[in-house]
């Protein structure tokens, strides 16, 4: 499906408007029914949140050190795919 303007608008006003994690999957939820079309099933709250908590899938994000200023470093994490 060709997304249009009015959703990018509406997909842009419904993300300044989030408040909880039911409305980023709801978000989330209705970007992928336009951009796979209507039979896409929803994404559910228990996999959002097992995919957004490190704690709870350990085995999804991998930490990777970045040197910043001399003498210094950061730790990340990443998403594997998969």
């Amino acid at each position: 499906m060709k997304i249009e303007q009015t959703h990018i608008d509406h997909i842009r006003n419904q993300f300044a408007d989030m408040q909880s994690k039911e409305d980023l999957m709801k978000l989330l939820s209705e970007a992928k029914n336009l951009l796979y079309g209507e039979e896409c099933k929803p994404v559910q709250l228990k996999s959002l949140t097992y995919y957004a908590n490190p704690a709870l899938c350990k085995k999804r994000y991998q930490t990777f050190t970045i040197k910043k200023n001399p003498g210094q470093t950061e730790q990340s994490m990443r998403l594997l795919k998969g």
